[in-house]
């Protein structure tokens, strides 16, 4: 699992690094530069939340110093080995007012031999990740959680390994506790 820690804390660093360049660069070039390397851990047609129009308000300029003051590097709770060689990294959110709650899950795969996202789930927003226990969600058919644009639902098999990580603050909604203690 060592490969998936190395590739999941790469992409967290580059995240944050993205989000500051997200809140503080007007030049288009620079803020190109530097939100492209956590897309490039994405594969190919899977959409992620990095970047932003050139052209941003005033409004959005007095309050991206603000903004950017809640953010950090979110929590890894998790990585997950399934069958088929899949791995799923549980993380937390970015933002300090969600510290605590589990966010999304990204599907790591194989893409011509490098270690790629090919996919990531939000928490179902209608059952709040409790899909087992609602079968009868219209939103995630009980999956308890929804592909993000381009991200198709991927068939994770069975718990191969799990690893959980102390060093990111406790999970503490019930719903992030159900899932974290359902991981084995």
């Amino acid at each position: 699992m060592k490969a998936y820690i190395d590739f999941v804390d790469a992409w967290l660093d580059a995240e944050v690094v993205s989000t500051r360049t997200k809140y503080t660069e007007r030049d288009m070039v620079k803020l190109a530069i530097g939100i492209s390397k956590p897309k490039k851990m994405f594969k190919k047609g899977v959409e992620t939340t990095y970047g932003r129009s050139f052209k941003m308000s005033d409004a959005f300029w007095e309050s991206a110093e603000e903004t950017l003051a809640r953010h950090h590097r979110r929590p890894l709770y998790a990585l997950v080995r399934h069958a088929a060689d899949i791995v799923v990294a549980y993380v937390g959110y970015q933002d300090s007012q969600m510290d605590g709650h589990l966010g999304q899950r990204y599907v790591i795969g194989r893409v011509d031999g490098e270690l790629k996202f090919v996919a990531w789930e939000s928490r179902c927003s209608t059952c709040v990740a409790q899909g087992a226990d609602s079968p009868s969600c219209s939103e995630c058919q009980g999956r308890g959680w929804t592909p993000y644009r381009g991200s198709d639902r991927v068939v994770l098999g069975d718990v191969i390994e799990v690893e959980r990580f102390e060093r990111s603050p406790p999970a503490t909604t019930p719903s992030a506790l159900q899932i974290l203690g359902s991981l084995g």
